[in-house]
Order: C-alpha cells, then structure tokens, then sequence
C-alpha cells in the first residue's frame, strides 16, 4: 500500500493537525531563509554600493555601470545564492568561479566590460572619470 493510501485511509487521529503543519512549514521558510544570507534593505536616497564595489545577486551586477577613478580597486562581492565569475568581454580579466560569500578585486587602469561567464545575461560596465 503506498504512503499516499495510507496517509488518506489512516483514522484522523493519526494525521498530523494543521498545527504540526504551520509549525513544519515554519520550519522549512526559515531553513530557506537561513540558506539565502543576509538581506539588502535599499533606502530612497541611498548608494547601492561603496565607490568601487559591484555587488552581484539576483543573477545581475549592481550597480550594472559604475564610474571610477583610473587606479581604483573594484571590489566585487558575490551576494547571491548562485556562483558567479567576473569575466572582461575582451577576455582581460577572468575571476574564476566566485562562490557565494566570495569576492574579486581588481585595479581598474581602462574601461572595462564584463559578464557572467554562467550566467550570459548577466553583464556590467566599468568606465573612467574624467
């Protein structure tokens, strides 16, 4: 007889109440939550990263253009749940695969475009003040 069978013809007493059942989905949203890290709370007005940081979550770069001064160090952190990698368009710069929690730096001395070498829609530009 299958779980599902028996599942339906066992006596109510024995089926779990739907208080075991919000408890057990409770559970598992904060199992899902715990596994996602920390949240970015975003306010009007705010930056959406220090000068030179790009920060990558939600499969994109933030922010996607980002203007620095020739001799920056760009920082760029992996926020995401996904890996990710920083790589130029013109085949420059190759991070390797960013786990998540991980970061890339890089001294920024040309304009430089980059993506995601696993995610392609993933992309982002660096240009130079001035």
């Amino acid at each position: 007889m299958s779980a599902v069978t028996d599942m339906v013809s066992s006596p109510p007493e024995a089926r779990p109440g739907p208080r075991r059942v919000a408890g057990l989905a409770l559970v598992g949203l904060f199992v899902v939550l715990a596994l996602a890290g920390p949240a970015k709370v975003l306010f009007a007005g705010d930056d959406e990263g220090a000068p030179g940081e790009v920060g990558m979550a939600g499969l994109s770069f933030t922010p996607e253009t980002l203007a620095v001064a020739v001799g920056t160090e760009v920082l760029f952190r992996n926020d995401d749940v996904a890996p990710h990698t920083v790589t130029a368009t013109d085949g420059s710069v190759d991070s390797g695969l960013l786990a998540p929690g991980d970061s890339f730096a890089l001294v920024i001395n040309e304009p430089l475009d980059y993506l995601c070498a696993i995610h392609s829609n993933m992309a982002g530009t660096i240009e130079l003040e001035g």
